[in-house]
């Protein structure tokens, strides 16, 4: 069986993540849940021509800036197997002052920020995710760390007190 289509999405709120503006192609190939266009996989994805996404990755507005991301799943699990998934995202340009006026933070952060992760897992927990991934403030005025460590918190959920 094979699907595909496109969803454009004024507003979507993730993990109480407001994204706006959100487009992104799909495809679901047998096994294969494919949400955008990852470079990384072997065979190229083949759209239907009236597809208007697609080529395109995953794109959205978060905080001022953009969201570019790919993602797939592969569903094709034995018994007592979990699906695999794996994600690349990038941030570009987001307002580090919006973020933390969100977080009730006003006035005490400020910069773009710029960011790259990529993750891979199988299943629902976080147990099982590994990944990589960096983030850059430029120009950064971080005046308070307790909101520093906030920020990472939303990279990183498991850890949120140290």
């Amino acid at each position: 069986m094979k699907t595909e289509g496109w969803g454009e999405f004024e507003s979507v709120e993730v993990f109480d993540l407001p994204f706006q503006n959100v487009s992104a192609p799909f495809v679901i190939d047998g096994n294969w849940a494919i949400v955008g266009t990852p470079s990384w996989l072997e065979q190229g994805i083949t759209h239907h021509e009236n597809n208007q996404f697609a080529g395109e990755n995953v794109e959205a507005q978060i905080y001022g800036g953009e969201l570019v991301l790919d993602t797939v799943v592969d569903l094709s699990m034995e018994e007592g197997e979990q699906a695999q998934y794996r994600i690349d995202a990038h941030l570009r340009n987001a307002k580090l002052e919006r973020w933390a006026a969100d977080q009730g933070q006003s006035g005490q952060l400020s910069g773009e920020v710029f960011g790259d992760v990529w993750l891979a897992g199988a299943g629902p927990t976080r147990q099982a995710i590994q990944g990589a991934g960096r983030i850059q403030v430029m120009p950064a005025a971080l005046y308070e760390l307790p909101v520093m460590v906030q920020l990472f918190a939303v990279a990183n959920p498991g850890q949120t007190d140290r």
